[in-house]
């Protein structure tokens, strides 16, 4: 609902303890104005730990991957880099315009996997999505709840059947987007 009542052009999630870092504002408004083109920004993120004092090891994968800003148009090549990516919602700077378009698919509303079934249909239209280098967000670790009850491997197994419902519905599960999406956690 957040996003229906935004009245901007687009829109950024912040998770409740996550931080931007100084002048991020300033400096996403500068990439959305130089490239016009791209409905999804992807910022990079500094973790920090739990009490956000010692930057700690990054888990972006994207970081690992790309040194340099990095635009995706084709749809196979954008969810065969990015798709893990999208559970980390205070990373997505994104068209509101293109989130309305995608009507939700209600038995992923109230799951913590709407916001990927959305990103991922906004993919498959076409969106250009931007991977950015620089550091736009501070990233609290030690705080997943789903991770403190379930546990490494019952985190890791709800995030691979929720990615794979949501991979199924939006590209179908023989597409070669799905197994993309899916060869991201094996």
């Amino acid at each position: 609902k957040v996003v229906e009542m935004a009245n901007g052009k687009f829109c950024w999630l912040l998770g409740s303890d996550d931080y931007i870092e100084k002048d991020s504002l300033r400096q996403a408004l500068i990439l959305i104005n130089e490239n016009k083109e791209v409905g999804l920004f992807i910022l990079s993120r500094k973790s920090y730990d739990f009490k956000m004092k010692k930057e700690v090891l990054s888990s972006d994968p994207l970081k690992k991957k790309f040194n340099q800003n990095t635009k995706f148009s084709n749809v196979f090549d954008t969810v065969s880099n990015v798709a893990s990516t999208l559970s980390c919602f205070s990373v997505l700077l994104f068209k509101k315009e293109k989130w309305n378009l995608i009507k939700g698919n209600d038995e992923f509303i109230g799951s913590i996997y709407m916001h990927i079934y959305k990103m991922l249909s906004m993919v498959k239209s076409g969106m250009v999505v931007m991977y950015v280098t620089k550091n736009f967000v501070k990233s609290r670790t030690g705080n997943d709840y789903y991770l403190q009850q379930l546990k490494y491997v019952g985190r890791l197994k709800k995030d691979i059947v929720g990615y794979s419902k949501i991979s199924e519905t939006v590209f179908g599960k023989d597409s070669k987007e799905y197994k993309a999406i899916m060869n991201q956690f094996i």
